[in-house]
């Protein structure tokens, strides 16, 4: 800092000695003040983090109107010259590893290479300087990424550079965007203001944080992560109890008897548009046409399975307690045993299911391990086959279906690990024999029965059991 100090001091003392003084009050005026200034901030980011400690963090997705883009053609010029910029940016700095260099936000030009591999030089309008910091530190989490799979002993090679890219994130709000809930509409730097849908889902009060710009196959979406004031508590039928086994041969099933088959299957249409891509040549406008109809249709599924697994959660928040076990749901796709076993979980939910139900507080996810199927309610251990759908024990003479008597079993193991009180039977979905109540369920098909999506509904009536 003195260094700095003595060489801004010399420097201006050639450029005007005879205010010797006056030079050395600017310098140290300045210095103080950015000084000020680097507190003000430290001390605001502060009381930020403090403030936010204590709020709910979401991710809102709110969708830009394409009907008011192809009304305004400049805004949508705007934003695919966006992405484009943002390509060049993002390949001009993997090309020139300028990723720790000094101030690489700075560049305005970027070089392109062409198709005829001539390389050429493109200003960079549109594309903000917040905006390629956010480039930048993707690359950076990328390289960490790479780094972390070298050390664990895997081959890795350098980061290529991208054909497009699909998101941009907005650092600041405020600078980077604004949002106008009043009127339905984002600001985005140098695009301008942007009508979208799907405002009314935030807060009437809440704290604006980062955002990211997203150029999917139906459109372009902005995500907003944004901090509220924590909902009030979970609405649920207090001593209620649900184990959740999943499988291929039925998707979703209760400690209570309720099964459930989550399928989207895809369309003929999708099959016959892949058949006619793998006959054109690839990079020619017709193989872009037919691509970008793939990817509608393919986004189109992706929300319907995103719907079902939300309103499958939504409905099991109604219990105090949710059981399910750690399911490897990925290897099932291997499995020679099950009849279209990969198609099932490529065309199912319960992938997304899981990933929910880890983040919620009043779910317990059990270990892999535990033999919830081939364990009885008395304690012991009886193997069966895969076929067998019936669950018998030989020791007390039990019996039930298999995976209700699996999805009973992880409410019973959870139980004893995280130590919950169990006041009756009844809270694990089994009633004995002298009765016929069981845990009170909400019926998911009664939330969505509009859904052409919910396929199939399979009723069970569980067996009952004394203890």
């Amino acid at each position: 800092m003195e260094e700095d100090n003595i060489f801004k001091y010399k420097t201006l003392n050639t450029i005007y000695p005879h205010k010797r003084r006056e030079v050395k009050r600017t310098i140290m005026s300045i210095e103080q003040h950015s000084q000020e200034t680097k507190d003000r901030i430290k001390k605001a980011i502060k009381e930020t983090r403090k403030r936010r400690s204590t709020m709910h963090c979401a991710t809102y997705i709110v969708k830009v109107d394409p009907t008011f883009l192809k009304k305004n053609p400049t805004l949508d010029e705007k934003i695919t010259r966006l992405f484009l910029e943002a390509k060049w940016f993002k390949n001009h700095i993997l090309s020139h590893n300028l990723i720790f260099s000094d101030k690489p936000h700075s560049l305005k030009k970027a070089e392109v290479v062409m198709k005829d591999k001539s390389i050429e030089t493109r200003d960079l309008k549109t594309l903000g300087s917040h905006m390629k910091q956010s480039i930048i530190s993707s690359i950076k989490d990328d390289i960490k990424g790479l780094s972390t799979l070298k050390k664990n002993g895997h081959k890795v090679g350098r980061l290529k550079p991208c054909k497009e890219v699909s998101s941009i994130g907005l650092k600041e709000h405020g600078n980077t965007y604004r949002v106008d809930t009043k009127n339905n509409r984002v600001h985005v730097q140098k695009v301008g203001w942007l009508r979208v849908n799907g405002l009314k889902q935030l807060p009437e009060t809440v704290d604006f944080s980062t955002a990211c710009l997203v150029h999917k196959s139906d459109g372009y979406y902005i995500h907003i992560t944004a901090y509220s004031a924590k909902d009030t508590e979970r609405v649920f039928v207090k001593d209620t109890y649900v184990g959740i086994d999943m499988g291929l041969k039925t998707s979703i099933t209760l400690s209570d008897g309720e099964k459930f088959d989550f399928y989207v299957e895809e369309p003929d249409r999708l099959k016959k548009l892949r058949r006619k891509l793998s006959r054109q040549h690839k990079g020619s406008d017709n193989y872009v046409k037919t691509l970008n109809e793939i990817k509608k249709i393919e986004q189109h599924l992706t929300n319907k399975k995103k719907d079902m697994a939300y309103k499958l959660v939504s409905d099991l928040s109604h219990f105090e307690h949710v059981f399910f076990q750690d399911e490897m749901i990925s290897s099932w796709k291997r499995k020679t045993c099950y009849v279209k076993g990969g198609k099932k979980i490529q065309y199912g939910i319960l992938g997304r299911v899981k990933s929910l139900l880890k983040e919620k507080d009043w779910a317990t996810m059990i270990g892999k391990h535990h033999a919830t199927t081939q364990t009885c309610v008395c304690g012991a251990k009886n193997k069966h086959q895969l076929d067998e759908r019936i669950y018998f024990c030989s020791h007390c003479g039990y019996s039930d279906d298999r995976d209700v008597h699996a999805a009973k079993n992880m409410v019973r193991f959870a139980t004893h690990d995280v130590r919950y009180k169990i006041d009756s039977p009844q809270g694990l979905g089994i009633a004995p024999v002298e009765e016929t109540t069981s845990a009170i369920h909400f019926n998911v098909i009664d939330i969505a029965q509009n859904s052409k999506w919910f396929l199939m509904k399979q009723e069970t009536n569980s067996s009952s059991v004394s203890w």
